[in-house]
């Protein structure tokens, strides 16, 4: 066989192309047919790839793993998880040479790369199918320039990502956002952006649209709890954190009583009982009542507390739990005389009707034995 080396460029592309040629009339031998052919088929990873081998050989300091390349790979002990002669694993090719030759592996990276690659898959998926899912916060950054406060850094299945601060629903002091689980949407990905990628997450994207599914449920006229989470100034009402979303109470559905401060009616983490009266999906907001919800738990015939809120010409006032004033007839005293009865002073009635549509009801003395206290 005429060896390559001792010809010319141009005799060994003559040679070439004669023994490729079906119509050449030279047959080529067997070995280095399949020697070419082997040579063409051979694939050599690339730095950061998963690839699979098997261990053929002990070396000083580690071992020679065969991956199907020209020349075996070469693995540290340091690398190695229990490895010996003959085991066919998964490996992690951490070193490539600029010839392409020689490659080395690590066995006790695999787990941890495997994992990363799961997680950038899942941010893919995330990203096209516009889905929502959790992010733990690490780390708070600031503006290099201004050192104002510019965003979280935040983990996704050991993948650090950026929320910008205007993608962020977070009122009072950053610094709560520290080791909380945040919904996020994952609306950027580029792996090969620096050293280890980038993910920018929209924290208020997500909750927008956990209010749109949650306000979507609610219907006029349902009753619902929720904690007063925030007093307005001016006399607005007050927010009402009802978990999925925050609700607005105005002023005038606090109580009838309209001389009460807001701040007399309702204290910071007070559970409240709402109606909802509103729901504005655009907005996404969610307008309700305590004194509707108040109204719609009073019923004919039953005996409740209240207060005297003013005493009147024709008869006394009177607040029902708190919020929903009453009249009892000066005729409905029960023989008492209307002089006895001051304002702030605890009393009992009977609730004789109920004018749902008004939203008024009209009390009764009669028939209750307590006596006014003083």
């Amino acid at each position: 066989m005429v060896r390559f080396k001792q010809q010319t460029k141009k005799q060994k592309n003559t040679y070439m192309k004669q023994i490729t040629s079906p119509n050449s009339g030279i047959a080529a031998p067997t070995s280095l047919m399949a020697a070419l052919l082997a040579n063409m088929d051979l694939k050599n990873p690339n730095h950061g790839d998963i690839v699979e081998g098997e261990v053929v050989a002990s070396t000083r300091g580690g071992f020679l793993v065969s991956i199907g390349t020209k020349s075996d790979a070469y693995i540290s002990a340091d690398e190695c998880i229990d490895l010996k002669v003959g085991d066919k694993a998964k490996f992690i090719v951490i070193k490539r040479t600029d010839s392409d030759e020689e490659f080395t592996l690590s066995q006790n990276r695999v787990a941890a790369v495997e994992q990363r690659n799961a997680a950038w898959t899942k941010l893919g998926a995330l990203v096209e199918s516009n889905g929502v899912t959790t992010a733990l916060v690490s780390t708070l950054t600031h503006s290099k320039a201004t050192e104002h406060f510019s965003g979280v850094e935040a983990i996704i299945d050991g993948v650090t990502c950026f929320i910008p601060r205007r993608e962020l629903v977070v009122f009072g002091d950053p610094n709560k956002l520290l080791n909380t689980l945040l919904p996020v949407k994952v609306t950027k990905i580029d792996r090969e952006s620096g050293r280890h990628g980038e993910v920018i997450l929209s924290h208020a994207k997500a909750v927008q649209e956990q209010q749109h599914a949650f306000l979507s449920t609610l219907k006029r006229g349902t009753i619902i709890t929720g904690k007063v989470t925030r007093i307005l100034a001016d006399e607005k009402g007050v927010l009402v954190d009802l978990g999925e979303t925050t609700g607005l109470v105005h002023r005038s559905e606090l109580s009838d009583n309209r001389s009460a401060r807001t701040a007399d009616l309702v204290t910071m983490g007070q559970e409240l009982t709402l109606e909802v009266i509103k729901v504005d999906l655009v907005k996404l907001a969610v307008h309700l009542s305590v004194k509707s919800a108040a109204f719609k738990s009073l019923k004919c015939g039953e005996v409740v507390d209240g207060i005297v809120v003013n005493v009147a010409p024709f008869g006394i006032f009177v607040t029902l739990h708190g919020c929903v004033d009453g009249l009892l007839h000066e005729s409905e005293l029960d023989g008492q005389d209307k002089a006895s009865f001051a304002v702030r002073q605890p009393i009992q009635v009977r609730i004789k009707g109920i004018d749902a549509k008004q939203q008024r009801v009209s009390l009764t003395r009669v028939g209750v034995l307590a006596t006014p206290q003083s």
